[in-house]
C-alpha cells in the first residue's frame, strides 16, 4: 500500500507542475498535505534560522504595526533563556539566527551584545542579523559595536529620509539622530573593511520618486553608489501593509499608504512558516511563526517552553504536530492566521 502512495504521491506532484486548473492543483496539494500526515511524513523541520523576539518593546509608534494595540507584556529576553535556545539549536545543527523581535526594539536591549558575543562564541551560529528602526545606532556607539561584533546583516526600517516623514510614519522625533547613526556607521563600515550587509527596507506612504528627492536620501547616495548600504525599492511591499489581523486599518495609515486584502478562504494546507518559522519569545516559550500576532504573541500557536523542554523536545511534541493536524482535517486555523496577508502554503515536499 505504501509503495502505491509513494507512486500516486510522485504522480499527483508531477500533475501540481502542469497546466491543470487552480482549483484541481490546490485539491491535488490537499491530498498529498493530508496522506504525508497520515504516513506520519509531515514534521516540523529545524529552522534554517531561529528567530528571536529578544524584547517587547520599541521606541518609535509606527502607524502600520500593531505595537500601540497589543496586550503583550514589555519585557527582555533574560541571557540564560537565550543560552538555553543558541545550545539547543546549535546542538540540533543551527547556523543562523534573526534577532528581530516581533514588535520591538533589538537596541533596547541592554545585553544585546552579550547574546551576540556568545552565539558568535559558539562557532557552530555562522550567521547573525537583525531588523532596526536605527534610533538608538549612535547611543553608546552601538554603530561600532554591531560592526565589531560581527553581525553578518542588518536591516533598517524607513518611512524615507526626512524628518516630517518620521513623525508622520514612525511617530518619531530621531530624524536627525537616526541620520547621523546610519552615516557614522557606513563610514565606520568603511574604515574597518567589514563585509556586513547593510541594507534600507522603505515603508513609505508616498512614491519613490519623492523619497530619493529628501535630502537625507542625497546625503546617502555617496555610500549608496560605494555598495556601503543598500536601499531595496518594492512598490507593492513599501505601500502596502498588513493589517496584522485586522488590527491595523486603512483610516489609521497615512497617505498612500493601504491595507492590503485578506483571503479568509484558505485551502486546508498549513502555512510554510508553520513549519519553518519559529520564535523564541522572552520568556523562552517557542512560538510557531515570527511573523504576526493578535492581541499577543503569548497565544495558541506557542508550542512549548525551552525552560521545560528542549527544543528538540518541542520539535517533534504533539502540540505541534496538533496544530497541523487541526488545519488539515478539520479546517481550524490559529486565532493569528485567520486573517493574516501572509498566508504562503507549505510546498508539497516540505
Amino acid at each position: 500500500m505504501s509503495a502505491i502512495l509513494d507512486k500516486s504521491y510522485l504522480a499527483i506532484k508531477k500533475a501540481i507542475k502542469s497546466a491543470l486548473p487552480k482549483s484541481q492543483k490546490i485539491k491535488l496539494h490537499e491530498w498529498i498535505v493530508r496522506k504525508r500526515l497520515e504516513k506520519n511524513k509531515l514534521k516540523p523541520h529545524v529552522p534554517p534560522e531561529l528567530c528571536f523576539s529578544l524584547t517587547s518593546i520599541c521606541n518609535a509608534k509606527c502607524t502600520f504595526c500593531a505595537y500601540t494595540y497589543v496586550d503583550t507584556p514589555k519585557e527582555i529576553m533574560k541571557f540564560d533563556v537565550f543560552k538555553k535556545a543558541i545550545d539547543d539549536y546549535t546542538s540540533l545543527g543551527g547556523q543562523a539566527i534573526n534577532l528581530t523581535p516581533l514588535t520591538g526594539e533589538v537596541l533596547v536591549d541592554p545585553h544585546l551584545f552579550e547574546k551576540i558575543g556568545y552565539a558568535k562564541g559558539t562557532e557552530k551560529i555562522k550567521k547573525v542579523g537583525f531588523a532596526t528602526n536605527a534610533i538608538l545606532l549612535n547611543r553608546f556607539d552601538n554603530y561600532k559595536k554591531i560592526i565589531d561584533a560581527n553581525v553578518d546583516w542588518m536591516q533598517i526600517s524607513s518611512p524615507g529620509f526626512d524628518d516630517e516623514a518620521y513623525k508622520r510614519v514612525y511617530q518619531t522625533n530621531q530624524y536627525e539622530n537616526i541620520l547621523a547613526g546610519i552615516k557614522n556607521m557606513l563610514e565606520y563600515k568603511k574604515e574597518t573593511k567589514s563585509p556586513i550587509e547593510i541594507f534600507v527596507i522603505l515603508r513609505v506612504d508616498r512614491h519613490f520618486e519623492d523619497v530619493v528627492k529628501d535630502e537625507g536620501y542625497k546625503q546617502l547616495l555617496p555610500y549608496i553608489e560605494e555598495k556601503l548600504i543598500e536601499i531595496k525599492m518594492d512598490k507593492e511591499y513599501h505601500l502596502s501593509m498588513d493589517s496584522w489581523c485586522d488590527q491595523i486599518t486603512d483610516d489609521k495609515l497615512t497617505g498612500l499608504m493601504f491595507v492590503k486584502p485578506v483571503t479568509t478562504e484558505k485551502p486546508l494546507i498549513p502555512c510554510t512558516r508553520m513549519i519553518w518559522n519559529l520564535s523564541v519569545l522572552p520568556r523562552g516559550d517557542v512560538r510557531v511563526c515570527s511573523c504576526r500576532y493578535y492581541e499577543t504573541e503569548y497565544d495558541d500557536m506557542v508550542v512549548g517552553n525551552l525552560k521545560e523542554e528542549s527544543l528538540g523536545e518541542i520539535l517533534t511534541g504533539k502540540k505541534w504536530q496538533k496544530m497541523l493536524s487541526d488545519i488539515i482535517k478539520e479546517n481550524k486555523w490559529p486565532t493569528a492566521c485567520k486573517n493574516c496577508s501572509y498566508y504562503g502554503p507549505m510546498g508539497v515536499d516540505q
